[in-house]
Order: structure tokens, then C-alpha cells, then sequence
């Protein structure tokens, strides 16, 4: 029936079209999205294609184990060491608290050391009389410690033991997920590339299934 395949054919063409026009208007959408997101002028911008007209020469697929290279992970690994270290502060309040102090005085008087017995022994220099001339000083050491503290900071340690443990479970909770992405993608990767080998042979086969309708209604018009 010639009439009603070239009329399915003239269907599918415009339904082709209609698809085209609205990829094309997406397309526009997109693009005045991101004129407005980097506040440039009204422009088209060009589409890479780069990754749609050929398959890349190297897919990362290999498994990265340093943690360092995902922000995430860096973060909550950041936060791990932060826990830690304030238990390691709250440690400290153990032990007895040290201190050391050191005093020092100096003062001039003008007199010498003989002027009980000489009343003229003092000078009428200012210079001299400002002088210093005697010095006292004092270096002390003291320890306190308060025998209730240990059992006030035993309490905060493991509270902050178990906040640690609480962001190492979110760290590895956050490592899962990432892994189980990593893999999910590696995956479709793989899936992705079996079907690209697979797509020439349904294109062949459509050809080769369609050549003939199409020489038969081409004979029947003609």
C-alpha cells in the first residue's frame, strides 16, 4: 500500500521535525540560562561536540584510593582530626596545671651606702639620682591541680570520643556512596560502549529493511 506508507513516512518526518524544533527551543532556553549566569551579552554559544562525534583515546575507569583527591571525603576527614585533637585537649586537664612568675624592682635614691654616718654623702646630680641603684627581683614556680577535675574531664573526653566515632561513620558512610558511584558509572561506561559497537549493525539492518520499500513506492508513483 503505497499510499498509506508514504503517508506513515510523511508522518514520521514531521514528528522528526517537530522533535528537532523542540530540541532546538530547549537548546535556546539553556542558552539564555547561561547568558544570564555569566552576565555576558546575548550570544549563541557553540556546542562541544567533541564527546558525542568520537568515542575519548583513555576513560579513567581505574579506582582511586586517596582519599585526598575528593573534597568530601578531604572535609569529613577534616573533621575526624578536628574531633581528635580536641580529645587530646580535653586530656591535658588531667594533669596539674604549672605556672611560672618573675617580679623585678629596681629603684635609685641618690645616697651612699655610708650616709648614716657621713650626712654629706648624697649627690645633687639629677642623673646620678635617677639612676638605678638597687635592684630586687623574684622567680617562683607554682603547681595547682584540683583533684575533681580528672572526673569532670574524663566525661567530656568520651562525650568527644563518641562524636569521632559519629563523623567517622558519616566518613564512611560518604566513601560508600562515592565507591558505589565510582562503580555504577564504570559501569554504564562499559554498557555505553557495547551499545555504541552494537548501534552500526541495527543502522545497517534498518537500511537494508527499508531500501526495498523505498524502491517499491518510488516504482509505484513512478
Amino acid at each position: 500500500m503505497a499510499g498509506v506508507d508514504s503517508t506513515l513516512a510523511t508522518a514520521e518526518v514531521s514528528k522528526a521535525k517537530i522533535a528537532l524544533n523542540l530540541a532546538r527551543n530547549f537548546v535556546k532556553e539553556q542558552n539564555n540560562k547561561l547568558v544570564d549566569l555569566m552576565g555576558v551579552a546575548p550570544q549563541d554559544f557553540v556546542t562541544d561536540t567533541l564527546f558525542v562525534t568520537q568515542i575519548p583515546k583513555e576513560l579513567v575507569t581505574k579506582e582511586v584510593t586517596t582519599d585526598s583527591l575528593h573534597p568530601l571525603l578531604q572535609f569529613y576527614k577534616t573533621k575526624i582530626d578536628y574531633s581528635n585533637q580536641q580529645v587530646k585537649l580535653y586530656k591535658r586537664f588531667y594533669y596539674p596545671t604549672m605556672s611560672a612568675f618573675g617580679v623585678l624592682q629596681t629603684r635609685a635614691s641618690g645616697f651612699d651606702n655610708s650616709y648614716a654616718t657621713n650626712q654629706n654623702a648624697f649627690t645633687r646630680n639629677y642623673w646620678d639620682g635617677v639612676n638605678p641603684d638597687r635592684t630586687n627581683y623574684l622567680i617562683g614556680v607554682g603547681i595547682t591541680w584540683n583533684l575533681t577535675t580528672p572526673f569532670r574531664s574524663s566525661k567530656q573526653v568520651s562525650a568527644q570520643k563518641f562524636v569521632s566515632q559519629a563523623m567517622q561513620e558519616e566518613y564512611n558512610q560518604a566513601d560508600r556512596e562515592l565507591k558505589s558511584q565510582l562503580n555504577f558509572a564504570e559501569d554504564k561506561i562499559k554498557i555505553t560502549l557495547e551499545n555504541y559497537a552494537e548501534a552500526p549493525i541495527q543502522v545497517d539492518a534498518r537500511k537494508k529493511s527499508l531500501c526495498p520499500k523505498i524502491d517499491f513506492i518510488q516504482k509505484r508513483f513512478n
